[in-house]
């Protein structure tokens, strides 16, 4: 069984309760791209559904964690996807099953909105393949808008960091942005920076196949655009 979060902060605030109720129903028809992906994630195993609409994705980030923890004990991986993301069944499908093979996190890397040609995932020193057959590539930090993270990663590093409360609903903080030596820090890579300090696994792979905000992935990583 898998577990998906949705951050659905735009479509909530644009559409109301009824308009995100409305584009989560129609699953594969859905004009919001992450809950076509929803549709997509339900062919590679059963769900169970996380849609957070905060104004802080950190938090929102937190909580939809704290759920996770919360699902049944076969509900072994995380798949977190933004509103504007679509990827298909065999990239989900890949994605899950990295992350139980390494039981860490599995990022599918995607171009950033600034236009300049840039992944949201930087790479380590080496721009080697961890598996040339699947080509996974080492991750230093990047982007979580579509991650599959594994249950025991969640489990170790939520040992480790402080606890708040939500409506009476206790979640981990392992997502925090704010100010790291005079640079804004995002909540995602103070995940992954969290995650890489306790040696849990992080890799990306690259496919043409992911979509973010209508622009594809390159099908090739090069130094240059994870950097």
């Amino acid at each position: 069984m898998l577990f998906v979060s949705v951050y659905g902060y735009v479509t909530l605030r644009t559409r109301g309760i009824a308009g995100l109720q409305h584009a989560i129903g129609v699953g594969a028809s859905s004009d919001v791209a992450g809950f076509r992906t929803v549709a997509e994630a339900r062919k590679v195993d059963d769900i169970g559904l996380h849609v957070g609409g905060l104004t802080s994705i950190a938090k929102a980030r937190c909580m939809a964690a704290a759920e996770f923890l919360r699902a049944p004990a076969d509900c072994d991986v995380w798949i977190q996807c933004d509103e504007d993301v679509f990827a298909p069944v065999g990239v989900l499908r890949r994605l899950v099953l990295r992350a139980r093979e390494t039981m860490g996190v599995a990022v599918a890397a995607m171009p950033l909105r600034d236009g300049t040609g840039r992944m949201n995932v930087q790479h380590t020193e080496n721009l080697t393949t961890v598996d040339s057959a699947s080509s996974w590539y080492p991750m230093k930090v990047g982007g979580l808008a579509l991650a599959a993270t594994h249950r025991n990663a969640v489990l170790h590093l939520g040992g480790l960091v402080k606890w708040f409360d939500v409506g009476g609903r206790s979640c981990p903080a392992l997502f925090l942005d704010g100010i790291c030596e005079r640079e804004w820090q995002s909540e995602d890579v103070f995940f992954c920076e969290l995650a890489r300090l306790h040696s849990v696994p992080l890799e990306f792979m690259v496919s043409p196949d992911v979509v973010h905000d209508g622009v594809a992935a390159d099908v090739e990583p090069n130094a240059e655009s994870l950097s």
